[in-house]
């Protein structure tokens, strides 16, 4: 299937990104096809994001986004998708090389836009879930095809792919057209907001989350998701040697609006990475950080002293750190300043600083003279 029509010259985009940044090196494509999706119409539409030279490249990073106006456009938190398109975009944006493929047509699953709106009215009218309302509508759970992906992977001549995606039958789509496919998770965070449609998303889509479903979100548990979440920032995009592994996120209005992680080689400690990406949204926000947060011990600003200058209003934090000039000095500077703390998934927090614990909890260790962390 040829495209009907296709726009692929050097238009370059500058996006700002969710960390704050600009990407000056997207480059802008339109690809238009005809469909059979009796929900579209004759033809379904396509914006391609390209970075750097991906073609016939190998293990090409790349997301296929399916459009979803509530999210994007509003900042819906009744799911995950606007998370997933600002993370993946900076991901791309982070690896200098990749694809993004924006399904324009396929709202609610392929149903188109007016369909997906009918199906938020039947959830919440009717207090149905997404496949429940689909099947009170007569739509099918999911009517997208992926030839016209096919086709333009087969323009850039890509036969092997790092997905981001949660999304099983997007990498079963694509094996099954020969393209070679590596699964990279795309997880957010759970919350009292998304919740129903991620549950109904694992346990009648099958996707890929590890969420605990098993009780509802109460505002204890919220927490406990955020700060899993951090746990994962920190163990999947930290880059340390002889530090512990840190994460940290900033959240306003049950929204993560920044995130950090530590990076060999640099001062910039998780935290103060959160509320430098959080920007303005850092006041009167909660911070999670899956290790206490440092005090004024070395010539470079601790992320005690940017915390308490950023207005963040509660900290939440995983474990106390052993290090001796640390150890709790760091929560007693915070509430001494009027921020609240509290500590949460201890245990958790613990096992990702192993190393470090048993470097400063070991007694012939701690008589050592501290070092910088």
């Amino acid at each position: 299937m040829n495209p009907k029509y296709r726009l692929d010259g050097k238009f370059m985009m500058p996006c700002k990104l969710k960390n704050g940044d600009i990407e000056e090196k997207f480059i802008l494509h339109l690809f238009s096809f005809p469909t059979n999706n009796k929900f579209l119409g004759p033809e379904e539409h396509f914006h391609v994001i390209t970075l750097g030279d991906i073609q016939g490249k190998s293990n090409v990073l790349i997301r296929i986004e399916s459009a979803c106006t509530y999210a994007h456009l509003y900042g819906s938190q009744l799911c995950d998708c606007l998370y997933q398109k600002d993370e993946a975009l900076q991901n791309i944006s982070k690896e200098g090389e990749g694809i993004y493929i924006y399904c324009l047509d396929q709202h609610g699953r392929g149903t188109g836009i007016v369909n997906h709106v009918l199906s938020y009215q039947a959830e919440q009218e009717k207090n149905l879930d997404t496949i429940e309302a689909h099947r009170y509508l007569n739509f099918p759970d999911d009517a997208r095809d992926y030839n016209s992906i096919i086709q333009i992977l087969n323009y850039f001549k890509i036969k092997s792919v790092r997905l981001l995606t949660n999304n099983p039958n997007r990498i079963k789509k694509l094996e099954e057209n020969g393209i070679k496919v590596k699964r990279i998770p795309l997880q957010g965070p759970l919350h009292k907001y998304n919740f129903n449609e991620l549950k109904t998303k694992k346990e009648k889509l099958g996707h890929l989350y590890d969420y605990n479903f098993e009780t509802k979100i109460s505002p204890p548990k919220i927490e406990e998701e955020f700060m899993k979440y951090t746990l994962f920032i920190a163990k999947e995009k930290g880059k340390v040697k002889d530090k512990p592994l840190v994460g940290a996120i900033v959240v306003n209005n049950g929204e993560v609006v920044g995130e950090g992680y530590g990076i060999q080689g640099t001062h910039l400690h998780a935290e103060i990475m959160a509320i430098l990406n959080a920007g303005e949204k850092a006041k009167n926000s909660t911070l999670y950080t899956t290790l206490e947060p440092c005090i004024d011990a070395y010539n470079f600003p601790s992320c005690c002293r940017e915390i308490i200058k950023s207005g963040i209003s509660e900290v939440i934090i995983g474990c106390i750190d052993p290090h001796p000039i640390i150890s709790g000095r760091g929560i007693k500077t915070l509430e001494n300043a009027g921020i609240k703390t509290k500590i949460i998934l201890e245990q958790e927090a613990k096992n990702l600083i192993k190393d470090w614990r048993l470097r400063w909890e070991d007694p012939n260790e701690i008589t050592r003279p501290p070092q910088p962390i």
